[in-house]
């Protein structure tokens, strides 16, 4: 089955059992500091609690996303080499996030960093599903970033144009709604049977 096709429940145990579940990340502490201006400090944070401690990351704040739909990205080695080996931890990873992202909801701009991180993780690891977007996002919420994808997956946005009062619905990352919703439930039981 090609991965685009497949179910997320699929995605979530193939993931689960070949990467693991994490808890949940509590950045609770970042909250205030977010609203008032990105943070490198919170970007380390996030990529670090994803399981990536032994990274060296270049971090950029742009005006301007290589890629026009892309509110964060990371450019990747090709072949990345495996995590834990001497050229892993001796490449420098870039990552970026565009500097609208600030007047992002929290957990959209902390998932948006999860999800890049998600990609390192996946293609260090030579997965299988690491070019299918939607396997990111699954693997993104199995690193502990599930709440995070819920609560911020689609924020409204007001803008005003000529004049006119307009308002957007924004949809961040790959999943339907109801892709997210049974992820995460399935998540949230894998964490209970982990801690029994």
């Amino acid at each position: 089955m090609i991965a685009s096709a497949m179910p997320v429940c699929e995605m979530v145990a193939m993931l689960a059992r070949d990467i693991g579940v994490r808890d949940v990340v509590d950045l609770r502490k970042w909250r205030t500091e977010h609203t008032q201006k990105l943070s490198i400090r919170l970007v380390r944070d996030i990529v670090c609690a994803s399981g990536l401690t032994d990274i060296k990351l270049t971090f950029e704040i742009a005006d301007v996303a290589p890629h026009p739909s892309a509110l964060a990205w990371v450019a990747l080695p090709r072949p990345c080499p495996p995590r834990g080996s001497l050229a892993f931890k001796n490449w420098r990873f870039e990552m970026g996030i565009l500097r609208s992202a600030h007047t992002a909801p929290f957990s959209t701009f902390v998932f948006a960093i999860a999800h890049e991180s998600a990609h390192i993780i996946l293609e260090s690891a030579g997965h299988p599903l690491r070019l299918e977007e939607r396997a990111v996002d699954v693997m993104a919420m199995l690193g502990g970033f599930s709440e995070y994808y819920v609560a911020g997956c689609q924020f409204t946005t007001n803008v005003e144009v000529f004049g006119w009062q307009l308002q957007g619905i924004n949809k961040v990352g790959y999943l339907t709604e109801r892709e997210v919703d049974e992820a995460h439930a399935l998540i949230k039981e894998l964490r209970k049977s982990n801690k029994r």
